[in-house]
Order: structure tokens, then sequence, then C-alpha cells
């Protein structure tokens, strides 16, 4: 379906953190990675300033764990589904078939 390796994203997912991922820096917006052992428990992985810092921080605020492992959720009982859909295609294909020949026949 993709090249996105869903289950290592989902472990990714799983080992990172709850906290806020965002800080206002006063200068602009910081993602940080929360952990105990920084000078001030949080670790910088990006910066956003400009005029583009507040759609980018919306963003990594909204791209959290909790939602990715939401969204793979939904994607994989989607995947369910349309794997019993093509199932019940199938059948009803064979069914349909079969009706089609009785009908022949009679």
């Amino acid at each position: 379906m993709s090249n996105i390796d869903k289950r290592a994203l989902r472990e990714a997912a799983e080992r990172a953190t709850e906290s806020d991922w965002i800080v206002d820096a006063h200068e602009g917006w910081h993602a940080v990675i929360p952990v105990a052992d920084a000078v001030n428990g949080n670790y910088i992985i990006a910066e956003f300033q400009g005029p583009e810092s507040k759609r980018n921080r919306d963003f990594v605020a909204a791209a959290n764990p909790a939602i990715v492992l939401a969204l793979l959720d939904e994607l994989e009982a989607a995947d369910a589904l349309n794997k019993h859909l093509e199932l019940a295609i199938r059948r009803a294909e064979g069914c349909s078939e079969a009706l089609r020949r009785k009908l022949e026949a009679a």
C-alpha cells in the first residue's frame, strides 16, 4: 500500500514522551523533546521563527505521538474492513456467477 513502515512508526510513537512538544521561546517557538537530564528539562530539536512560525508550531504540536497512534489505529481498522469487504465481494461474485448459470440453464 505504501512505503511507510507502520510498525516502526507505531513503536517510535509508543516510546515518545507524552508531555508538551512546543514551548514559547519569546523569540519564536521551539519544538522540544522533554527529557529529565537536560539542563532545563527540554532538548530543542526545531526552532520556528518568522511569519510561518505559528503554522509550523501548530503542525508539530498536532502531530504528537497520541495522534500518530490514533491515525495508525484508524488505518489498521480501515485495512481490516477493506479485507472483509473484498472477501464479501468475491463471495457475491461467486453467487452471482452461480445464479447466472442457473438462469441460463432454465
